[in-house]
């Protein structure tokens, strides 16, 4: 599959956790601040292949952070030693064989868990918005 089609079914799956989360009665407003970050999910697995959405969106992020901390240097010295982090990152994700380590399940229990903070609902959506990328490139 490719990004457009991962993209399409990530909303289609958010969507439908959303409408569930309403049916519950346990939705919040607020929850719709974290749909970039569950569609970012739906395409992360792909993170390993070189032309990959979610390659560039960390690469630019990470580029980011480098000028970021940079220019926070400026104010707290500290903040030089988390300059190697993104450049450490950058490398990692660079020498990833495709299909390998982000096609796990557990690394969507790892980028989901954070979600957890704020809502159960919101933790179970990005592990199935996570799951549903390695599902589809099984079908």
């Amino acid at each position: 599959m490719n990004w457009r089609q991962h993209l399409f079914w990530g909303i289609i799956v958010i969507s439908a956790g959303f409408l569930f989360l309403l049916k519950l009665n346990i939705f919040k407003l607020q929850y719709l601040l974290f749909v970039p970050y569950l569609l970012f999910l739906s395409l992360f697995p792909d993170i390993d292949s070189k032309k990959s959405k979610a390659r560039k969106i960390i690469y630019i992020l990470l580029f980011l952070s480098i000028i970021s901390i940079s220019f926070s240097v400026l104010f707290k010295f500290l903040y030089i030693l988390f300059i190697p982090i993104p450049i450490i990152l950058i490398f990692i994700i660079g020498n990833l064989k495709h299909r390998s380590i982000t096609h796990n399940p557990i690394i969507g229990l790892v980028l989901s868990l954070p979600l957890l903070y704020f809502s159960f609902g919101l933790f179970l959506i990005s592990f199935i918005t996570f799951f549903s990328h390695l599902f589809l490139d099984w079908l």
